[in-house]
């Protein structure tokens, strides 16, 4: 009788533990997927662009602006065979606005018009190939920037929310 509860509670926890985990996955990719509903969105789009920026806080806000079609068109169509993008230096060295880390965000930036419903690329096959070839370069390179910031932080947070927007299409090699 008694190994029976505690296999219940075991079990219980876990299924528990799994839907609340799922609940905060979704919560969290319609807080990064574009969302041209929300009145804070409308108001940040609203303001002008920045193009160089610094500021993490700064950095966070622009990713929620909406992307254009010659954007993502441009990154899918500039996408090397390898997986690489000619025009970020990946041998940068620097310790801030470090070059490899713009690779990062192009995969999450196609991650997320390939997630958002409503627009010509999602669910495109051509993004996802060029999603999976810029990660296969990724992890082939292993960029390390010379700022530690970068490597435990900056990169990990950005390659973790494409993750989780697309991770019922990570292979378990790209998983690992």
């Amino acid at each position: 009788y008694i190994p029976f509860i505690f296999l219940f509670t075991f079990l219980f926890g876990y299924v528990s533990y799994a839907d609340e985990l799922n609940v905060i996955k979704q919560n969290y990719k319609k807080t990064i997927l574009y969302d041209s509903g929300n009145e804070l969105v409308k108001i940040l789009t609203s303001l002008p662009k920045e193009d160089i920026v610094s500021d993490q806080m700064v950095v966070e806000l622009i990713e929620r602006y909406p992307y254009d079609s010659e954007y993502i068109n441009g990154l899918v169509k500039t996408l090397q065979k390898d997986g690489s993008w000619n025009d970020i230096n990946y041998e940068d060295k620097s310790r801030s606005g470090w070059q490899p880390k713009i690779h990062a965000e192009r995969i999450l930036d196609l991650a997320k018009v390939y997630c958002t419903e409503n627009n010509s690329f999602y669910r495109s096959k051509s993004i996802s190939r060029s999603i999976h070839r810029a990660l296969k370069f990724w992890f082939d390179k292993k960029p390390v920037c010379p700022n530690w910031w970068q490597n435990q932080i900056g990169v990990p947070k950005t390659l973790g929310a494409a993750f989780i927007l697309i991770e019922d299409e990570l292979t378990t090699k790209e998983k690992e």
